[in-house]
């Protein structure tokens, strides 16, 4: 299992493009990043020369993208110009992802909204995965469903994004896990091992155990020793292997509105932790 960092901090702490940021990574000695699409790169207003800039800038450095995450605003919206707008944003980022060699998508199954019957809005959900799924399988991309742990989203624990992946039943349609947001759900690590078939890529995080935030891992409560070492003791490596593709654990740090003094701190102390506490994950 390799350990990876996302491009927020870089964004928030110092206002850095991608190209900029690719290089304070490459330097902290990291070859595996996600791409956070909603502070860095709107794939609908940007150029071909801007996005090509964006994938001329990886290979200098040695890094791989392990995932491009994006934000639609909500794929399960009754509105239909709601959903066009969701669907070509997350074409574009798919696009986006062919073109930098990544083999990764990931965003959420979006909301309930008030008046809308649950039921109706899982069934919007899953119909528009499962066009993004087979958009994205042209591409050799996969679709990764995220939890958010809130009552108002669809998928909001590792429960209901197994039933998500089961309903989309598409062979590129798997999911992320999110440690804090599973530590927000009051969810064990046990959880994890009948999970293993189905997750593709892991998100570390770390928060206070009540609200969602990305702090510097090992400062909030979130059990990210024993949740890595559950997935690490499962199959979920291998079965990444056996899609020929790396099982990569990520870190997620800072949130839009945050204040962080400086992205390389906030990754150095990370590192730290993550070193003290899970020997098995790798920088390259």
């Amino acid at each position: 299992m390799k350990l990876g960092v996302i491009t927020t901090p870089w964004a928030i702490a110092h206002g850095l493009s991608l190209p900029e940021t690719f290089a304070r990574i490459a330097a902290m000695g990291f070859q595996y990043v996600d791409i956070s699409e909603i502070l860095y790169h709107d794939s609908l207003a940007s150029s071909e020369a801007q996005r090509q800039e964006v994938a001329d800038a990886l290979q200098p450095h040695g890094l791989t993208v392990a995932c491009v995450v994006l934000w639609p605003p909500n794929v399960a919206s009754p509105d239909k110009a709601e959903q066009k707008c969701c669907f070509e944003y997350v074409r574009f980022g798919i696009d986006f992802a062919a073109r930098l060699g990544a083999h990764r998508v990931l965003f959420n199954a979006g909301q309930r909204v008030i008046g809308l019957d649950h039921q109706q809005a899982w069934q919007n959900s899953v119909s528009f995965m499962r066009r993004c799924a087979d958009y994205a399988l042209e591409k050799d991309i996969r679709i990764l469903v995220e939890s958010e742990p809130y009552v108002y989203y669809l998928v909001n624990d590792l429960a209901t994004s197994a039933q998500m992946v089961r309903e989309v039943d598409r062979p590129n349609f798997l999911t992320v896990v999110d440690l804090g947001h599973m530590s927000l759900s009051r969810e064990s690590a046990a959880a994890l091992a009948d999970a293993a078939p189905i997750i593709d890529h892991i998100h570390i995080t770390d928060n206070d155990g009540l609200l969602h935030a990305n702090n510097i891992i090992g400062s909030g409560t979130t059990p990210v020793a024993e949740y890595l070492a559950a997935i690490n003791d499962s199959p979920a490596a291998s079965y990444c292997a056996a899609r020929n593709d790396e099982l990569v654990a990520v870190m997620e740090l800072g949130v839009t509105g945050d204040t962080i003094d400086s992205a390389e701190r906030w990754v150095r102390e990370s590192v730290a932790h993550m070193q003290e506490i899970t020997p098995f994950l790798s920088l390259d």
